[in-house]
């Protein structure tokens, strides 16, 4: 295994399909050879969000850059630059823009969670 060294930027960043105006890139993952963790960048736009979802894993989250609602278990946190969340296993959540800048922030969950491909 190679150690890697990159920049956001020069990562493709692909639609979230089931959401409205966000984006992910997949910085570190299996692809990458990463058995253990993913790292994402997830950029959600003004008006954007995510629907709500839960999964069997955690995620851990830290806010780059920009403001929003971040609802677990039906209880809305406000974040901004700077928070860092833990989203436990099951915990349904959803993120939605708030503000004038991008929402944007890292992800990180299990390589147990990553889809194939990726």
């Amino acid at each position: 295994m190679k150690p890697i060294v990159g920049r956001i930027e020069d990562v493709e960043e692909e639609v979230v399909s089931n959401a409205v105006r966000v984006y992910r890139r997949w910085l570190i993952s299996k692809k990458h050879g990463s058995m253990n963790f993913a790292i994402r960048v997830f950029r959600i736009e003004k008006g954007g969000m995510s629907p709500p979802d839960s999964h069997d894993w955690e995620h851990g989250v830290v806010v780059l850059s920009g403001s929003g609602i971040v609802t677990i278990d039906d209880k809305e946190y406000e974040v901004r630059r700077g928070n860092f969340l833990f989203i436990p296993p099951k915990a349904s959540h959803s993120f939605k823009q708030t503000g004038e800048d991008d929402l944007v922030f890292i992800c990180v969950i299990p390589g147990s969670a990553v889809p194939p491909g990726k």
